[in-house]
């Protein structure tokens, strides 16, 4: 509301808003990680890292992915607070305390990854070896009573959000497929792109990445086996936080991965990485700048293509299609971009394709009907509209679309040369 009030439709004032909610960010994970190790150059770099990784564009740039940058502004300062509130005598002790839990609840307003606050709470303390489990039950009764609401009188969709009917279906293959799908954005973070599946069948080439993301693992641990506790903490931070943030806390692994997913996660792969960056510097100064200044370089070039990606829709569909053809939700968002821009023939291709792959899927079978509609073609508009019709009976969309094609003479359709 407020981006509109000064800036009305024009995007670019939206875009600003998200790129400062981004550097907030970037500051409170400095802070954190500074909290955390006490160690400047692993926080430093950690937070660098965390600010240009390009997975973080799809949070970023695109304007509704405002959801994760509210959240972690929230998250972070939130956990930032509970970690320092124990420094302080009373009653500014109980004062922080208390505005914690107030921000952990804004941060389940923003966005409910935020149910995931009470669990790293208790793995930060873990972290610095001081359980406190009594501080922990405010932050559990708000979440409670959060959910109770939640499922009940601001229950906007009307579904059971504890159901697991047709969702908790946990296999060993899809688990394997979302380690490796994620395990390439992080690692490799090329090609990305909003229409990610998980991909039918695993390659070679990804069993071998696994395989070396294990090994590399492995190595690490034994060669800083004193201080392994940063190596695991970072990696229960990434998965602890992506296991609520891609819906796996209900789904078990049942739904599509995405990139914006990784936003707060990748926290704790860059404390990995800070870690043992600082380990190089401290034997090789010069080695471990030239990987430091080649990280920045290679995620910060990869960061300014993928915001070049996402210029304008059809450009970011086009290029979403070349990686992820078989998605049919994508096809129907192009179609849709076609379609305001007046080509009605390239739309009703993007249309017809995503039917192809889901001869069910309503939202094309009336974007299809629309588009005959507004060529004239009453008859193919009729004819998709039945179908979308048989799916959603109650449809106020398409009982409207009847009433208004039955005023029209199916026999009126234009003939071929008009239509091209």
């Amino acid at each position: 509301m407020s981006d509109y009030f000064f800036f009305k439709l024009n995007p670019a004032g939206f875009h600003m808003t998200n790129i400062l909610l981004h550097i907030l960010n970037s500051i409170l994970v400095l802070a954190l990680l500074n909290l955390l190790t006490k160690d400047s150059f692993i926080s430093l770099v950690g937070a660098i890292l965390f600010s240009l990784h390009p997975a973080q564009v799809e949070a970023v740039t695109y304007i509704s992915g405002r959801a994760d940058l509210l959240l972690g502004i929230f998250l972070l300062s939130s956990l930032i607070l509970y970690l320092k509130h124990s420094d302080y005598t009373l009653p500014k002790r109980n004062y922080l305390y208390l505005v914690s839990l107030l921000l952990f609840l804004l941060s389940l307003l923003s966005k409910e990854l935020a149910l995931v606050l009470p669990f790293v709470l208790i793995l930060s303390d873990f972290f610095n070896k001081k359980i406190q489990p009594v501080k922990y039950l405010p932050y559990f009764a708000i979440e409670i009573v959060y959910l109770v609401m939640r499922s009940t009188i601001i229950n906007f969709t009307g579904r059971n959000l504890f159901s697991f009917k047709d969702t908790l279906i946990f296999s060993p293959i899809k688990l394997f497929k979302v380690i490796i799908t994620y395990a390439k954005i992080v690692i490799l973070p090329i090609n990305l792109h909003i229409g990610r599946l998980l991909p039918e069948s695993l390659s070679v080439g990804d069993i071998i990445l696994l395989i070396l993301f294990a090994l590399v693992f492995i190595i690490c641990v034994t060669i800083y086996n004193a201080r392994k506790r940063v190596i695991y903490f970072g990696i229960a931070w990434f998965w602890v936080v992506l296991f609520f943030q891609s819906n796996l806390f209900l789904r078990f692994f049942g739904v599509h991965t995405s990139e914006h997913f990784l936003y707060l996660p990748l926290i704790g792969f860059f404390l990995i990485i800070g870690f043992l960056l600082k380990r190089v510097y401290e034997k090789n100064k010069f080695l471990g700048k030239a990987i430091l200044i080649n990280l920045i370089v290679f995620y910060g070039l990869l960061t300014f293509n993928q915001n070049m990606i996402w210029k304008d829709p059809i450009s970011l569909y086009r290029w979403t299609l070349k990686n992820s053809n078989h998605n049919f939700t994508i096809h129907n968002n192009l179609g849709l971009e076609y379609e305001k821009r007046g080509l009605f023939q390239e739309a009703m291709e993007e249309f017809k394709v995503a039917l192809q792959f889901d001869p069910n899927y309503i939202n094309s079978l009336i974007n299809l009907g629309n588009v005959y509609f507004k060529l004239g073609l009453y008859k193919e508009a009729q004819e998709q509209y039945l179908k979308a019709f048989q799916l959603e009976p109650n449809s106020a969309l398409l009982i409207k679309n009847y009433q208004i094609i039955s005023k029209e003479s199916i026999n009126e359709s234009p003939k071929d040369k008009n239509f091209k």
